[in-house]
Order: C-alpha cells, then sequence, then structure tokens
C-alpha cells in the first residue's frame, strides 16, 4: 500500500510512506490533522489534510506473486519424483499469494473508507 496526495499547486500525484499508518486517525494522532509536505514535481509547500491522502496498490504484491511463484516452479522441477510433494510446492505460493492480496486490499479499502473530519469544508 501506497498513500498519495495532490499538490494544490502543480496537481502533481505526490507519494508518502504507509508503513506507519493504518488509517486516517493513526495518521492525524501521529502527524496531526493538517501537516505540511513539499512537492517533489514543483517544489511548493503543501498543507495536506489526512482526508486529502489516498492509499493504492503498489508493486509489492506483483513481485511478491512472482518470485514466489518462481520458487514453487522451481522447488517442483528438484522433488518431481517425490509424489504429492510436488503438488502442494506448486500450489502453496498461489495460496499465499491470494492471501497477501486480500489482506492489502482490505488495508486499502480500510485507510479509504475512514474519514477523520467528515464535515469539513473543502
Amino acid at each position: 500500500m501506497r498513500l498519495t496526495y495532490s499538490c494544490r499547486q502543480c496537481n502533481h500525484s505526490n507519494k508518502m510512506s504507509a508503513l506507519l499508518y493504518a488509517d486516517r486517525i493513526e495518521m492525524a494522532k501521529k502527524k496531526g490533522v493538517r501537516f505540511d509536505l513539499r512537492c517533489k514535481q514543483c517544489g511548493s509547500n503543501n498543507l495536506v489534510h489526512v482526508d486529502d491522502v489516498m492509499a493504492e496498490n503498489d508493486l509489492t504484491i506483483p513481485l511478491v506473486a512472482i518470485i514466489s511463484i518462481l520458487a514453487s516452479a522451481l522447488l517442483t522441477w528438484l522433488i518431481w519424483d517425490k509424489g504429492f510433494i510436488e503438488k502442494l510446492s506448486l500450489f502453496l505460493p498461489f495460496i499465499a499469494v491470494a492471501a497477501i492480496t486480500k489482506q492489502e486490499r482490505t488495508k486499502i479499502q480500510i485507510f479509504n473508507f475512514a474519514k477523520y473530519d467528515s464535515k469539513r469544508k473543502l
């Protein structure tokens, strides 16, 4: 998951680290309701409200999927003669990737659903 906000001057989509924040309420507790961030495109300072930050997908899940499927293919090729183990080694990464994908989608939905201040004026 990655967090993004738009610059008010150039409308460029900037990224933030999402490791410390599970939702907007936690972000508001740690950074404050409004916090100052610098745009990477135009360099202007933006006063960003926590409700202006949105969660999006990043490349973590596709990378994990590719690595785990390649590892399972290699493991299956190496232990092909053992019987049922090759089937387990082939399907286990698909189950793991599906679980990680579902967890990531849930985290994004939770972050984007809960607004900190629903009555604020834009």
